[in-house]
């Protein structure tokens, strides 16, 4: 019984460390406001592919052939 409840112990430990350590590197990926810097004015974008709010890809180049291009990024919860 008391083998059983340490291994269970363990266990539970091991994952909420698991779990916690998920959480703070991934905190660590993102860089702040005072670190990173836009675009200048006429540099080139690379090109990419993101889905739009109807679950189609698009690709930017596709988007710039239709003329010029205006792209808004929200920050997601």
């Amino acid at each position: 019984m008391k083998k059983q409840s340490s291994m269970l112990c363990a266990g539970l430990l091991g994952f909420i460390l698991a779990a916690s350590g998920n959480q703070l590197s991934g905190q660590s990926e993102y860089k702040s406001v005072h670190e990173v810097s836009g675009l200048e004015v006429g540099a080139e974008v690379p090109d990419f592919v993101a889905v739009n709010q109807n679950d189609e890809e698009i690709s930017l180049y596709d988007l710039i052939k239709n003329g010029p291009v205006v792209l808004v990024f929200y920050r997601g919860v």
